[in-house]
C-alpha cells in the first residue's frame, strides 16, 4: 500500500497540469449579455449618429450630443430589463421615444438598438461555439486522464503487487526467526521459573523453622516480661519505701538543721555580749589601776595572763569530725571563763554543738549505709537510685557546708 500511494502521488502532477490547463473552462461566468457588461455604454453608443442628429432638425443645439446620449442610456436600459437576447417590437420602442424627435434620428436609434440585438445573437452564438468546442476538448482531455490513469494505475498495481510479495516474503522470515527466538527465551524462562520454584520452596521452609523459632522465642520473651514485670512491681514498691524513708531522713536533717542555726544564733548572741562584757570589765579594771595609782599604799596587781593574751584564730575546715571547730571554741572558753561568770553557758552551748554534730554525723552515716543497700538491691530501678542518691548526697554536701560557713563565721565572730 506504500509503495501503491507513493506511484500515485509520483503520478499526480501531470493531472494538475491538464486540471490547470482546462480550468477555465470550469470558471462561471457571471455576465452572459453584451448590454450586461460595465463598460455596455461604450460599445452601445455612437457617436457618429450623434453628430447626424445635432446636424438635423430640433437636436441641433449645444447640448444635442449628450441629449442623444440620454436616450441611448434610456434605450440600454430598456435591453437590460430583458432577460435573454429577444426581438424588441419598433413599435414600442417609437413609443418610449419622444414626440418631438425627427423621423430619422429616431429610426437611426432604432437601427441602433436592431444593430446591438444582432451583436448579442452574434455573440452568443459565438459564445456557445466556443464553449462546445472547450468541453469536446474537455472531455477528449479527461478521456486522455482516465486512460493514463488507468495505465499508470496498473503499472502502480503491478509494482506494488511484487513489492508486497517481496516484503511478505521478508516479514514471514523475520517472524521465523521470532518465533524461533521466542522458543528458544521460552525455554530458558522456563527453567528459570523451575530453578526460581525451587529456592521458592526451600525459603517456604526456612521461613516455616523461622516462624517456629521466632514463636519460641517470642513466648520466651512473655515469661522473661511477666518476670520483669514483677520484679518492676516490687521495686517500685521497694522505691516508695525508700523515697518514704529519704523523706523523714530529710525531715529529721532538716529540723537538726535549723536547731544548729539556732543553736548558732543563740551563740553568735552570748558572743556579742560577752565581748560587751569583756570591754566594760577592761574598763572597770583601767578605773581600778587608775584607784590604785593615786592611793599611796597602792599594790601593784598583774592581771590574768589569759585574759589580755589574744586567742589564736584557727583556720577553718570542714573536715567531718569539726576539731577545729572545736578547738576554736575551747579557746575561746578558757579566755573567757575566768574573765566573767557566763563561762558555764558558753560551755553548755559548745558541748550542745557537740552533740548536734554527733548527730549529723549519725545521720550522714545512715543515709549513706541506707543509699548503698538501695544500690545493691534496686537493680531495676538503678537509675531512680542513683539520682536519689545523687540528690540526697548533694543536699548533705550542702547541709555540711552551711554548717561549716556558720561555724567558721561564728569563730571569726567569737
Amino acid at each position: 500500500k506504500d509503495h501503491q500511494t507513493k506511484e500515485m502521488k509520483r503520478s499526480t502532477p501531470s493531472h494538475a497540469a491538464a486540471a490547470k490547463r482546462f480550468r477555465s473552462v470550469d470558471t462561471k461566468v457571471d455576465v452572459s449579455r453584451l448590454c450586461d457588461l460595465h463598460n455596455a455604454s461604450s460599445i452601445f453608443f455612437d457617436e457618429h449618429a450623434a453628430k447626424l442628429a445635432k446636424e438635423r432638425g430640433i437636436l441641433r443645439s449645444r447640448v444635442a450630443t449628450e441629449k442623444y446620449h440620454d436616450l441611448e442610456r434610456q434605450l440600454l436600459e430598456i435591453l437590460q430589463e430583458g432577460h435573454g437576447i429577444e426581438a424588441i417590437d419598433e413599435q414600442e420602442l417609437r413609443e418610449t421615444l419622444p414626440s418631438e424627435l425627427e423621423a430619422d434620428t429616431a429610426g437611426a436609434l432604432i437601427s441602433q438598438v436592431v444593430r446591438h440585438q444582432r451583436y448579442e445573437e452574434a455573440a452568443r452564438h459565438i459564445a456557445l461555439e466556443a464553449i462546445t468546442q472547450a468541453q469536446s476538448e474537455h472531455e477528449k482531455a479527461v478521456q486522455q486522464l482516465k486512460l493514463e490513469h488507468e495505465v499508470e494505475l496498473t503499472r502502480v498495481k503491478v509494482s506494488a503487487d511484487v513489492r508486497s510479495t517481496a516484503d511478505v516474503d521478508a516479514v514471514n522470515d523475520q517472524l521465523q526467526c521470532t518465533r524461533d527466538e521466542y522458543d528458544n527465551k521460552m525455554a530458558a524462562l522456563e527453567a528459570r521459573v523451575a530453578a526460581l520454584t525451587e529456592k521458592l520452596e526451600e525459603a517456604e521452609v526456612k521461613q516455616e523453622e523461622t516462624e517456629s523459632d521466632a514463636r519460641e522465642r517470642l513466648q520466651e520473651m512473655d515469661d522473661t516480661l511477666g518476670e520483669m514485670q514483677e520484679r518492676v512491681i516490687r521495686a517500685e514498691a521497694e522505691t516508695d519505701l525508700k523515697r518514704e524513708a529519704s523523706r523523714k531522713l530529710k525531715e529529721e536533717v532538716i529540723g537538726n538543721d535549723r536547731l544548729t542555726v539556732a543553736n548558732l544564733n543563740r551563740i553568735k548572741t552570748l558572743e556579742s555580749q560577752l565581748q560587751e562584757q569583756l570591754e566594760t570589765i577592761e574598763q572597770l579594771e583601767q578605773q581600778n589601776d587608775e584607784l590604785r595609782g593615786g592611793c599611796p599604799w597602792r599594790h601593784t596587781r598583774r592581771p590574768h595572763p589569759s585574759a589580755r593574751r589574744p586567742c589564736p584564730r584557727p583556720t577553718p575546715s570542714l573536715s567531718p569530725g569539726g576539731n577545729c571547730r572545736r578547738e576554736g571554741c575551747a579557746n575561746r572558753a578558757r579566755v573567757a571563763l575566768p574573765a566573767h561568770g557566763e563561762a558555764s553557758d558558753v560551755e553548755e552551748l559548745k558541748e550542745l554543738l557537740e552533740e548536734r554534730e554527733k548527730q549529723l554525723m549519725q545521720l550522714s552515716h545512715k543515709l549513706e549505709v541506707r543509699e548503698a543497700m538501695a544500690e545493691m538491691h534496686n537493680n531495676s530501678g538503678r537509675i531512680d537510685s542513683r539520682d536519689a542518691a545523687r540528690d540526697s548526697q548533694g543536699k548533705r554536701q550542702s547541709l555540711l557546708d552551711r554548717i561549716g560557713q556558720a561555724s567558721s563565721f561564728s569563730t571569726s565572730l567569737i
